[in-house]
């Protein structure tokens, strides 16, 4: 007799039918017991059952697997009912117009109605020219006739259409009518009736400021009034705004604070306090006879107005510092209370631009250093002070000569130059004395002497140097790499390791090392393609006696210069070339073979995408 060995999934059988008989139920529930075993929908959900459970016997799949399958199937299936349950009352109403839930839009004679889809039932007629979803509150707005009322899921008026316009909010129902504002309940029950200009309702659902004749107060949204109809304006800063946060009144062109319990934490006094409220640190600024002073939310004066400006630092932390500004002059003070570090005497203060710890410092006439402490690093002396650069070097002028300082105010090199480059070659510096233009470097020695036409950085730490129109190239050790025998070198896009060179009217490469790379020989080189591709693996476009051609990255002929047409490469690598009896072919870069005697669509269709 065969031995048959006990079957490993009867736990999982046990799980199937549970998941079955769940399946059976939910269906039943959301489609209705007679639709689903009418409608044929429950034999073709059985037939998909006998087709799992087979699977899973056999072990091509799992239970996990099993029961994803049984949910998708079930959400299939609910669709497909509501699809053939909503084509059936469609043919009774008209159009669907929208469905959700378990609820659809039906039309009839331009009008809308509400259908229950799940059940058939009809739960308004089409009487309505509009019907908006139901909110989670179940109630939802409805209008006739320009009006709008609000229905509830049993399709109970609970609002009838009187209204010119209502907006639900967390709180409660904000109507217009005639112009005027009020409000009224989830029940329809009036909280506020229709004489209010406006109403601005915080995102709690809790508060509202109410306008009316040009006057402003504040209520809860349950009719409480908070403030009195008094003030020309309250602003309150946080949308959310909760019991404890403060706002802005104004009076009479005065501000003050309130908090939203009702109580002046301080009466409009000042001519602004700061749009937007309280930094992190529960501090602002308020304006009063054009003097600028500091207020904490207990509405405390923490400094009194006295500055006419006042300035943050980026990475200003409690204590500050700030840069202030009084009848002119500028000075350091240490925190919101106004202590000076730095007296209020100097005709510039200025952070920008310079290293985050150094500012320029002006007084009659003369810049100087000073840091976020207060300390005058270096008096004002010179006639200007630029900004610092990476080596933490700046350039400063003195009656018409330039040279160079660091951040502790120490000479790196006297005031003796004409200019001085604003761009940097590596971590050396263009200087120009005469009209001769040389290198110093970071300590301010003289790497390269004043003796060239022109220095232009390319990059790298290089720049091209000019001597009688000759073109050489020199590093930032101030080492002429090639010495000026060019006509012309350039770099072309700034990103490559190759720049072109011209002699006696004929074009060439070079590398950053200043090694010839191919000899000026050509009538043009088009650089596109090297930048497009990367130097590495680009080609570049020669010309020579009104041929084309191709060069690597190396400068090596890849395909010599006879042909009379050299296309541009498109995204495949793939470029057109056409030969001096016309024949068209192809070139592709990637392997670096031509393909020809062949046409534009024969190629096209040869080449993978």
């Amino acid at each position: 007799m065969e031995k048959h060995e006990k079957s490993p999934i009867n736990n999982e059988s046990r799980d199937k039918t549970d998941i079955i008989n769940k399946a059976y139920k939910k269906l039943e529930n959301e489609i209705g017991k007679d639709f689903f075993e009418l409608s044929g929908l429950k034999e073709k959900f059985e037939i998909f059952f006998r087709k799992e459970s087979e699977n899973l016997n056999s072990k091509d799949t799992d239970i996990s697997e099993f029961k994803k399958n049984v949910d998708d199937k079930l959400n299939q299936v609910i669709k497909e009912a509501k699809e053939i349950k909503l084509k059936a009352l469609g043919s009774k109403y008209g159009p669907i117009i929208a469905s959700y839930d378990e609820f659809a839009q039906v039309s009839k004679n331009n009008k809308i109605g509400l259908i229950n889809w799940k059940e058939g039932k009809e739960i308004i007629p089409p009487k309505y020219n509009e019907i908006k979803v139901f909110n989670k509150d179940g109630i939802a707005i409805v209008n006739i006739n320009g009006k709008e009322g609000l229905i509830n899921k049993k399709g109970e008026e609970i609002v009838p259409p009187k209204y010119d316009r209502l907006y639900i909010f967390k709180g409660g129902i904000l109507t217009t009518l005639n112009g005027k504002e009020g409000l009224i309940n989830k029940k329809g029950e009036e909280i506020l009736p229709q004489k209010y200009d406006n109403l601005t309702i915080n995102e709690s659902g809790v508060y509202a400021v109410v306008r009316l004749d040009g006057k402003e107060g504040l209520i809860k949204t349950d009719g409480k009034v908070i403030l009195p109809i008094k003030y020309d304006s309250i602003t309150f800063w946080a949308d959310g705004a909760e019991p404890g946060d403060v706002g802005t009144i104004s009076l009479n062109g005065k501000e003050g604070l309130i908090g939203l319990n009702g109580k002046e934490i301080i009466p409009p006094k000042y001519d602004a306090i700061r749009l937007g409220g309280f930094d992190e640190d529960g501090i602002t600024s308020v304006v009063l006879n054009d003097k600028v002073g500091f207020i904490n939310k207990k509405g405390e004066e923490i400094m009194p107005p006295k500055y006419n400006r006042f300035f943050t630092f980026e990475d200003r932390t409690k204590n500050g510092p700030y840069i202030v500004e009084l009848n002119g002059k500028w000075g350091l003070i240490k925190n919101m209370k106004g202590e000076e570090i730095l007296p209020i005497k100097y005709d510039k203060i200025d952070f920008s631009g310079t290293n985050i710890d150094v500012g320029v410092i002006g007084l009659n006439g003369k810049e100087g250093l000073i840091n976020k402490k207060g300390e005058e690093i270096l008096p004002p002396k010179y006639d200007h002070i630029g900004s610092f650069d990476k080596n933490g070097l700046v350039e400063v002028v003195l009656n018409g000569k330039h040279g160079l300082i660091n951040e502790k105010g120490e000479e790196i090199t006297p005031t003796k130059y004409d200019e001085i480059g604003m761009y940097r070659v590596g971590n050396a510096v263009q200087v120009e004395l005469n009209g001769k233009w040389g290198l110093i470097n970071t300590k301010g020695e003289e790497i390269a002497p004043t003796k060239y036409d022109e220095i232009d950085n390319v990059g790298e730490g290089l720049a091209t140097i000019v001597i009688n129109k000759k073109f050489g190239l020199i590093n930032e050790d101030g080492k002429e790499v090639i010495p000026p025998k060019y006509d012309w070198i350039k770099n072309s896009f700034g990103q490559m390791s190759v720049l072109q060179t011209k002699l006696d009217g004929k074009y060439g490469l070079i590398n950053k090392k200043g090694e010839e790379m191919v000899p000026p020989k050509y009538n043009w080189i088009e650089m596109d393609e090297f930048d497009k591709y990367n130097s590495k693996s680009g080609f570049a476009i020669v010309k020579l006696g009104g041929r084309y051609g191709l060069i690597n990255a190396k400068g090596e002929e890849v395909l010599p210069p006879k042909y009379s047409e050299i296309g541009r490469f498109d995204k495949n690598g793939i470029a057109e070339i056409e030969t001096a009896d016309g024949t068209v072919g192809w070139f592709d870069k990637k392997t670096g073979k031509v393909s020809e005697n062949l046409s534009f669509e024969e190629e096209r269709v040869s080449k993978p995408e």
